[in-house]
């Protein structure tokens, strides 16, 4: 499972649009934009496995087919989009939490706010303190997610982390 999110600073609010795998009788229903979203969710799925293939490759481990059944088995893009709120006192957050699925791929806007929770053994002085991702403009921010907790736990703390809006 992929989430692609496009985050916004504290007055936007939240519009979601979820594009999951389509069955041939599916995507009869589906006119306009098809041929971009599907497009989108065949090279999310590459990228990916490129990106698996990497993490798990460092940590000497082989990416092969019954691996990528498990971490991406259903392709699902998640986007979410924060438009300007009208009102902007109403704005809700998106509070502490772990990314479900196997990476969430970030895009961010120049606002920030993105914070991730250090571990306790990556920074003594900083350990369980809570620090901005400063956006950089063309990056993406890669979160490993619950799906790869399990087979990578010795590696890496997979943190929770939040977005103040």
């Amino acid at each position: 499972m992929v989430r692609v999110l496009c985050l916004r600073r504290r007055e936007h609010w939240n519009g979601k649009t979820i594009l999951a795998w389509l069955t041939p009788m599916m995507m009869k229903l589906f006119n306009s934009g098809l041929d971009v979203a599907l497009q989108f969710l065949k090279t999310s799925h590459e990228m990916v496995r490129n990106l698996l293939e990497a993490l798990l490759g460092n940590l000497g481990e082989e990416l092969d087919d019954s691996k990528i059944d498990a971490f991406i088995g259903k392709k699902m893009v998640n986007m979410n989009f924060y438009p300007t709120c009208p009102n902007p006192e109403l704005t809700v957050g998106v509070g502490r939490h772990s990314d479900m699925g196997t990476l969430t791929i970030l895009l961010q806007d120049g606002i920030g706010g993105l914070y991730v929770k250090v571990p306790e053994d990556v920074d003594m002085e900083k350990k369980g303190e809570w620090v901005e991702i400063p956006p950089i403009p063309g990056a993406l921010v890669i979160n490993v997610g619950d799906m790869l907790q399990v087979p990578i736990k010795t590696y890496f703390d997979t943190s929770f982390n939040f977005k103040n809006l």
